[in-house]
This record gives C-alpha cells, structure tokens and sequence, in this order.
C-alpha cells in the first residue's frame, strides 16, 4: 500500500510540474508573440515612407508615426507658441538635440493630422539650452535647405524681399516667384558674433534681395516652412 501511495504521489507531482510548466510556456510565448507584433508593426510602417525631403514629412499622421520611424529616443513632443506669440502649436521635434532640426506642426492636441512642416536653425533649443551638434538638415524638393545663401537662393525663386533681422517676422522673405507661395523661408547669420552693420537692416523694416550689407555678410536661409496645397 506504501508503494502504491508513493508511485500516487509522484504521478499528481508530475502532472502538476507539467502543467505548470506548460503555462509559463505559454505565457512566454504571448508575452513574444505581442513584442514581435509591435515589432512588426513598426518595422511595417518603415517600408511605406521615403524621406528624402523635407515636404515628405508631412506623410506622417501622428507623433507616434514619427517615433516609429526615426526612434524614440530621436523624437520630442511639446508646444511653442508662434504667429507673435498668439498661437500655441503641438509639435514634434526630429533631433532636438541638435541645431538642424525639424518641427511638425500638429492641428491636433493629441499630435495627429500634420500643418506643415519647418527646417529650422539655431543655436539654442526651444528650452534656451545652448546646443553644440549641428546635425543633419533636410533640403525642399526644389533644393532650398539651411544654409542657402541670398544668390543661391535667387536662383531658386527669383529676386525677393525680405523683413529686417531681431524681430518677431526677421528675416522673413516675401514678393518672390508665386511657385513657392506654400513656403515661408527666412534669412539670418549663421555666427554667433554680429558684424555691427547688421544692425543697419534689423528690425520691422523691407530690404530687397540685392541689400549690399546682407549679401557682404551673407545672410543664409535659416528657416524653411513648408504648407501643403
């Protein structure tokens, strides 16, 4: 009868470590089968964007699309207020870390359906960090980046006006080729140290494309925004 309890006991033992065992193999499982289908699922959006230019940013929806695709450890969302400080704007900040970065601009407050876009340059970070990486910039489709100069940039759109630098709408062109009427470029100088001369074309005044002082101390496009039709 011993025996027979013992060989009773061994078996329910066994059948209880199976069991057990089977579980934690199912949920190992289940817990896999869910990180490769998020895996998968940002490994499929991937495929279904190029960005090559800066106007192909806009083929993101949400904030979330934009982490999957560059890395979240890439991506900083937050809210900045433009238009003269009279509009808050979600955004989604590509490489904040560095001085070249990219801005999308949210019509949602949860970071969905996308504005425009801007290619943006400074020395500083929305938080008045100063940064020292300069980062990789993103060209128009056209061939407008930061850094174009006044010459260049006449190529692309024909003479222009542009606003006077240190104010709210600095540097801002306008009265150029209709073509480009979906981008707002501004010009400014990409050095730490102002020449005192500049001071001559700053401030809420118009200045033409072939200004001496701003072609001497060449003036570069320093940000680029670009609104869908």
């Amino acid at each position: 009868m011993k025996e027979i309890l013992i060989a009773l006991f061994l078996s329910f033992a066994l059948v209880f470590i199976s069991c057990n065992s089977s579980e934690n193999d199912s949920q190992e499982n289940n817990e896999s089968k869910i990180e490769k289908d998020v895996a998968d699922a940002a490994e499929s959006f991937r495929p279904s964007v190029n960005i090559e230019y800066l106007e192909d940013f806009l083929t993101f929806q949400t904030h979330e699309d934009i982490e999957s695709f560059f890395g979240s450890e890439n991506v900083e969302k937050t809210k900045i207020l433009k238009e003269e400080g009279t509009v808050f704007y979600p955004i989604s900040i590509l490489n904040p870390q560095n001085r070249n970065r990219v801005f999308i601009y949210w019509k949602d407050e949860d970071y969905k359906n996308p504005i425009f876009v801007e290619a943006y340059y400074s020395y500083y970070s929305h938080e008045f960090v100063v940064l020292t990486d300069e980062g990789d910039t993103y060209t128009t489709k056209d061939g407008i980046a930061i850094g174009t100069k006044i010459p260049e940039l006449e190529k692309i759109i024909g003479e222009f006006s542009f606003y006077g630098l240190a104010w709210d709408m600095g540097g801002l062109v306008f009265g150029h080729n209709k073509k480009y009427s979906n981008y707002k470029i501004s010009l400014g100088y990409l050095a730490e140290d102002w020449p005192n001369e500049l001071y001559k074309i700053s401030g809420d005044r118009e200045f033409k494309s072939d200004n001496e002082i701003a072609r001497r101390n060449q003036l570069e496009v320093v940000s680029i925004k670009y609104f869908p039709e």
